[in-house]
């Protein structure tokens, strides 16, 4: 169960990587935040960013362990709340800008420290548009061939939450995957995920499949099925539930 429940987080948070050949690094790098402010204006630009207010995504999670249904839903600027289907019973996460919590068939947690930093930097709404909220420290450090494609490798210092990094093709500014270590009830894990098949959607590209490796096996491959903007989400749909609640006022 708690290999189910650690591949199902992972997937839920989104996450990375297989075979990295370093090319070469120079003095000729692009600086790290014109290779971000890139990916923002080749999926779509600042204006298009900018319109969207919330989004629900609906994704499957396919593993060794069968297929998940997870259902997103975000709002600006901290607000998320991930919905997934198991075999073992409905289980959920979120946060509501300020506590990041988690309940279901696995029992009702708050999570604090590192977890919850790592749990709000993924909820930030305005990524990538206002990444310099949230990033202490961007740095390209050198291109790489990664499957058969030359990226920056971007190492990102956030200001808050674990390390990461990322790849983004040279020739399209697309990201073509991410790398970061996750805290897991089975403690702190390296995970990649590979960005492929980007679609656009109310002007702006997501990939649309993404296969994560997990100590360089893969682990799962997440479909996503659909991504609607700017819906009538109720008020309370980010609220905490009443057993995290009860867990925060027996502290």
């Amino acid at each position: 169960m708690t290999r189910f429940f650690v591949r199902l987080r992972l997937a839920a948070s989104v996450a990375v990587l297989l075979s990295v050949t370093s090319v070469h690094a120079d003095d000729n790098l692009p600086a790290g935040a014109t290779v971000l402010d890139t990916f923002v204006l080749k999926t779509g630009g600042k204006e298009a960013y900018g319109r969207i207010r919330n989004c629900m995504k609906k994704l499957r999670t396919t593993s060794p362990d069968g297929e998940v249904g997870v259902t997103i839903y975000q709002a600006e600027p901290y607000f998320k709340l991930v919905e997934s289907k198991t075999p073992r019973g409905l289980a959920r996460a979120g946060t509501n800008g300020e506590v990041a919590w988690r309940d279901g068939f696995m029992g009702t947690r708050v999570l604090s420290d590192e977890r919850r930093d790592q749990e709000m930097l993924e909820a930030f709404f305005h990524m990538p548009l206002k990444w310099r909220e949230v990033f202490a420290k961007v740095q390209c450090t050198e291109i790489v061939e990664l499957k058969g494609t030359r990226c920056y490798k971007l190492l990102i210092t956030p200001k808050f939450g674990l390390p990461q990094t990322r790849y983004f093709a040279v020739d399209t500014g697309l990201q073509k995957a991410t790398e970061r270590t996750v805290t897991t009830p089975l403690g702190k894990i390296v995970a990649r995920i590979f960005m492929e098949d980007y679609r656009p959607v109310d002007g702006i590209l997501y990939p649309h499949r993404m296969v994560q490796e997990v100590k360089g096996q893969q682990n799962s491959v997440i479909t996503v099925d659909s991504i609607v903007h700017n819906l009538d989400i109720p008020p309370d749909k980010f609220a905490l539930p009443e057993d995290v609640k009860e867990l925060l006022k027996s502290r």
